[in-house]
């Protein structure tokens, strides 16, 4: 919203909470990217779009919006519209509910069994013949599906009649046993019947959490009308125009595509190939370990298009996602596991992605303490983020196989990846329907086992060049204290960002290191989005060098592999991404559509997933997010944060099992510490040591904090949790080998791995009764109860009777003295009132916990249950969490 010039900033979030909470949600927009543009034409903003309810969504799933030409006012008339257009016939899908239906493996074998003619069995290929009975598999699968469709219509349309007339029946007062039998019969058969359409529905919606036993139906249909509406390509702008006419979008993404895997540079055909097709051994796999040569149609795919931008105006807002046949993928599968084994030995440590023992957070960890470094040491430095444009879709094969033979791969293993690149054919999906396939003349199919392999192999050219730029002295990286390391560039994948001292030339000559490059693999850089950083460099410095090169100049903190480099992360405006990312996939409409338990499972996916990348390597506040998780779980904000407690804790210990952000964060973060006893030698490793001297600054964490990055927080990892009583560094055991080499194991795993999970088991174990005291506060009207007392088997189970009225839960005269004398063994406590009422709390959350573990059988003990256990469980349990508090008001403890 904006309020004269300048923009509200409470305004707009105001305004997205009404849009959030009542569940409106936006039709992205086709046509042009902005609706509104000033008289002068040098401004311009998305003024104008259509939000509109899931009502209408699920009525009209083809819903679009398409920007009209502007006429004689400053914005743009917008057309909404459900126009459904025919994009020709959609691939084959299989679906997991069918694998269920008895009669599917004869039918496999049936149609396996089909053979084609002997005669012509003799002129093809072992593989060519696999892809022949595949489709004509396909095909017999195809027919046995259309006959179930039909019989369980039919099937669902008699017993729907039967149930109706049943009813009539029971109406009209005749009853009986047999009808009421037959009805119960004919339910359960449609139950059967809609649990498989249900099964379908949950697959096409892709989600892979659904609770078991929850239909959620509503759900899954709102998130496969959410997935058509991002992916649906309803036009395309080309030369100015906006194209909406499905067969000429097809024709334009296919001659896009097929431009885009054209090798540009004419070369004769290489016929080698040709001649390898001798008599094929029996075996599909052992014809391509010999020959090498893959038959044309055994390496088809499909290419999908996913949206890059929130509204795709071309084809090159789309990312062009593989789809690999099953048959190829075998043979990618194989190739690469192979491979992953020894990549490692030929690819440098700059690269980090890709290879066991390294991490795509190594390079953010690297950049975050070079840029703090050079910061306090007043140094001169510049970053260069460098943009290659479709990198996977324009590298050289010929670059590649030039790369493989310099690193000494045998002549065997080349011809395998030629013709594994050769081979390949290509369609593009639009709207479910392929175009016509072509050939591909370079470039690698993301989605393909094989594709990062092979760039990265490719992509060491480059970290070649550079090394050898640096000891010919043509390019000057950063030098750390002491002759070791020399840092110039970290490399992920194709997200390359170069680091160098603070020169004109310098920064020439990293250009001219580029182009040659360039030239050489066919990855062209798209100068206009290369970003260049200037660290202790005077502004006009930096334009004079981003004017010569034709690139951008950015400032810190920026985005590196999608977090944010150079900020200081305790401030929480840097988090607002990720709370932002939470707050989108637990968006009101999935809330209005799921059960509680669905929410419940919801929250924990997306939890377990979603912050993982942020908390892995910083520390976060964690406050806002579970105020965004816990109040999407209950409805009420205040609610939800009231039942905190309650949500973090165990199940068997009272809780939802939720779990706890905070918890989450530290155990991630203890993971570095495992890393880095065990990888001394490893990039990011030596790069601490040079910064934070020969341990890394762990011996002096809260020092290392002060000039540090984000290592400082994981150096204060051991005091952080401290204050919870968790000694971590306890559990990290140095174990000394035969041969004399020593490793660091994690004790609280058989197998001396560190894992997340044991960390935030034993830490919730540890900090348990701090959680869950404040969660026991239960409203008994949101709880299932049982009809009988669970306790003591004698009376209603009601609020009244389990905490004041069982004669379990009513403790005795002297057990009740026991509770109260606590407080003379709490050292340091001097607030009578404040320690009786958490006497209270944990006497309640005792008894509330032993009640669920008989309702759900938790715990194969739950039947001897007795005042002298309950007495002893509330003692021990005050004592801890009063010491535990005292500990955090820094009062002591006992």
């Amino acid at each position: 919203m904006l309020l004269g010039s300048a923009f509200c900033q409470n305004s707009a979030y105001y305004f997205n909470e009404f849009i959030h909470s009542i569940g409106l949600l936006e039709i992205k927009m086709g046509g042009r990217r902005f609706t509104y543009m000033n008289s002068t034409g040098d401004k311009h903003s998305k003024l104008d779009r259509f939000l509109v309810s899931l009502n209408a969504i699920e009525a009209w799933p083809n819903l679009n919006v398409t920007a009209m030409p502007r006429v004689h006012s400053n914005h743009c008339a917008i057309l909404l519209s459900a126009s459904q257009l025919d994009f020709g016939p959609t691939p084959f899908k299989l679906y997991n509910s069918w694998l269920k239906d008895p009669d599917f493996e004869g039918i496999l074998r049936r149609g396996w069994g089909i053979s084609s003619n002997p005669r012509h069995q003799l002129l093809l290929s072992p593989l060519s013949l696999v892809a022949g009975k595949l489709r004509k598999l396909k095909e017999h699968i195809k027919a046995w599906r259309k006959e179930v469709t039909e019989k369980a219509r039919k099937e669902m349309e008699e017993l729907t009649n039967r149930i109706n007339d049943i009813d009539h029946l029971v109406e009209q007062g005749l009853i009986n046993k047999e009808l009421l039998i037959s009805r119960q019969t004919a339910y359960q058969k449609i139950m059967e019947i809609e649990s498989r359409r249900i099964e379908d529905l949950k697959q096409k919606s892709r989600t892979t959490w659904a609770l078991e036993g929850d239909e959620n139906s509503a759900f899954f249909h709102g998130m496969i009308n959410k997935h058509q509406r991002s992916q649906r390509i309803n036009g395309t702008k080309e030369n100015g125009f906006w194209i909406n006419d499905p067969v000429a979008i097809k024709e334009l993404a296919f001659k896009h595509f097929a431009g885009r895997f054209t090798e540009p540079i004419n070369r004769a055909l290489n016929s080698s190939a040709l001649n390898l097709r001798n008599y094929p051994p029996p075996h599909a796999m052992k014809h391509f370990e010999a020959s090498g040569y893959i038959d044309k149609g055994c390496n088809s795919s499909f290419i999908i298009l996913v949206p890059k931008v929130q509204d795709p105006i071309t084809i090159n807002d789309f990312r062009p996602i593989s789809l690999i046949g099953c048959l190829y993928k075998i043979i990618s599968k194989v190739l690469a596991e192979r491979l992953k084994k020894v990549v490692h030995l030929v690819v440098s440590s700059a690269q980090t992605t890709f290879i066991k023992n390294r991490n795509i957070l190594d390079g953010p960890l690297i950049l975050n303490e070079f840029i703090s470094w050079v910061k306090r040491n007043k140094k001169k430095a510049f970053t260069f983020k460098v943009d290659f444009e479709k990198a996977f879709d324009s590298l050289s094969w010929e670059f590649l196989d030039s790369v493989m033979l310099q690193m000494e791969f045998g002549v065997k293993w080349r011809s395998w990846i030629r013709g594994c690149l050769s081979s390949t054919r290509v369609s593009v999906i639009i709207n479910g329907s392929a175009t016509k396939e072509f050939d591909m003349e370079r470039g690698l199919r993301q989605g393909d086992p094989l594709s990062p392999f092979l760039f990265i192999i490719a992509a060491e050219g480059l970290h070649a060049a550079m090394e050898s730029a640096k000891e010919k002295g043509i390019f000057k990286g950063i030098q750390l204290p002491g002759h070791d390391p020399v840092i110039s560039h970290l490399q992920y994948a194709d997200d390359v960002i170069f680091m160098g001292t603070w020169l004109l030339e310098n920064t020439k000559n990293l250009i001219r290191i580029l182009r040659c490059f360039e030239l050489s693999s066919g990855l062209k850089i798209n100068m206009e989005k290369c970003k260049l950083y200037g660290l202790g460099v005077q502004n006009c410095e930096l334009e004079l060098v981003a004017r010569t090169f034709n690139c951008t100049i950015d400032s810190f903190p920026f985005t590196y592999l999608g977090l944010p480099v150079g900020a200081s992360m305790a401030r929480v405006t840097h988090w607002k991404p990720i709370i932002e990312r939470f707050q989108a996939k637990l968006s009101r409409w999935k809330a209005s559509t799921l059960s509680f338990g669905g929410r419940l499972t919801l929250c924990k996916a997306v939890l377990s997933s979603l912050g993982t990348f942020y908390f892995s390597i910083y520390k976060a506040p964690v406050k806002d997010s579970e105020e965004v998780f816990l109040g999407w779980l209950h409805g009420i904000k205040k609610n939800g944060l009231d039942c905190l407690g309650k949500n973090i804790a165990a199940k068997e210990r009272g809780g939802m099992g939720v779990g706890s952000l905070k918890v989450q964060n530290l155990a991630l973060l203890g993971k570095w510490w495992c890393r880095f006893r065990n990888q001394p030698d490893s990039t990011w490793a030596l790069e601490l040591k040079a910064i934070h001297g020969p341990d890394g600054g762990i011996s002096h964490p809260l020092a290392t904090k002060r000039r540090s990055g984000c290592w400082g927080s994981i150096a204060c990892l051991p005091l952080s949790l401290e204050k919870d009583h968790v000694p971590f560094l306890n559990y990290l055991q140095q174990v000394v080998n035969a041969d004399g080499s020593s490793k660091w194991t994690w004790s609280l795993e058989s197998s001396g791995v560190y894992t997340v999970s044991s960390m935030r088991s034993h830490i919730d174990n540890l900090v348990l009764p701090i959680v869950v005291i404040y969660g026991c506060g239960t409203h008994w009207s949101q709880v299932s109860s049982t009809n009988v007392c669970k306790l003591c088997h004698e009376a209603p189970e009601s609020e009244e009777h389990i905490f004041v009225g069982c004669p379990i839960s009513n403790p005795s005269p002297s057990s009740c003295r026991e509770l109260l004398d606590c407080k003379n063994r709490l050292y340091g406590h001097h607030r009578p009132k404040e320690l009786h009422e958490a006497i209270m709390l944990v006497f309640m959350w005792v008894i509330w916990r032993f009640r669920n573990s008989k309702a759900h059988a938790l715990n194969s003990n739950s039947n001897s249950i007795s005042k002298a256990v309950l007495a002893y469980e509330v003692q021990a349990y005050s004592h801890l969490w009063i010491n535990a508090w005292n500990y955090g008001r820094g009062e002591g403890t006992s």
